[in-house]
């Protein structure tokens, strides 16, 4: 009798100890798949605090004989994956640029109905104008730039590839991104007004983009 009694109290403890271990195996098994989850996230750009800041030069490239202004922001989305941007899309709204050095009020509107006329950006044709963020690369040891944009610029429905250095900082369910100072070659995207005969215009100009984004949490 004691023999019988001592058996079953093995066979229990074994039973036991089974269990035990496919439950803790079970708990590893749902701790390893969680970790190998990857959070999305999508962000909206808050247009009312987002710019493009662009500065055009005359005859000679210095900031004497510059004019600069700034552009909004139609609409637009990040996407992030563990924290990292990898893709998005950007929408210009050329009809919102603005000159912010001329003064008087004549000239500045003279020169913005140059720019929205069918030499330049031609805004009743062409109202929008997009960047398409294809790649984003990690830099290291840049103190001012944590990033690189990899991406197509569309103007006046002409494309081309740019690469640009930008910081961002992801705070509170925010993205903040601001780029370089980069330089585009107008003639590039059909921008071919020559200016006046005694006031001709740089080929290049530049653009540097400023943004904030917010969170629209997703997972997958």
């Amino acid at each position: 009798m004691k023999n019988v009694f001592l058996g079953s109290f093995i066979t229990f403890f074994f039973i036991f100890s089974c269990n035990k271990d496919n439950t803790n195996q079970h708990s590893n098994n749902i701790n390893v798949n969680n970790s190998l989850k990857t959070k999305s996230q999508e962000y909206t750009i808050d247009t009312n605090i987002s710019s493009v800041n662009w500065t055009g030069y005359k005859i000679e490239k210095s900031l004497n004989l510059s004019h600069f202004g700034t552009l909004s922001f139609k609409k637009g989305f990040l996407k992030t994956k563990n924290n990292n941007v990898e893709s998005g899309i950007l929408y210009i709204d050329m009809n919102s640029i603005k000159n912010h050095d001329i003064q008087n009020s004549s000239q500045n509107n003279k020169l913005i109905n140059t720019l929205k006329n069918k030499d330049f950006f031609s805004v009743t044709k062409y109202p929008i104008a997009e960047f398409v963020l294809n790649s984003v690369q990690k830099i290291d040891g840049n103190s001012d730039f944590n990033f690189s944009l990899i991406g197509t610029l569309k103007i006046k429905g002409q494309s081309k590839n740019i690469r640009v250095k930008t910081n961002i900082r992801n705070e509170n369910d925010k993205l903040f991104l601001n780029t370089e100072k980069f330089s585009i070659n107008r003639k590039d995207f059909n921008l071919n007004y020559q200016g006046l005969p005694n006031i001709l215009i740089q080929d290049h100009f530049d653009l540097q983009i400023s943004l904030v984004a917010n969170s629209k949490n997703t997972c997958n």
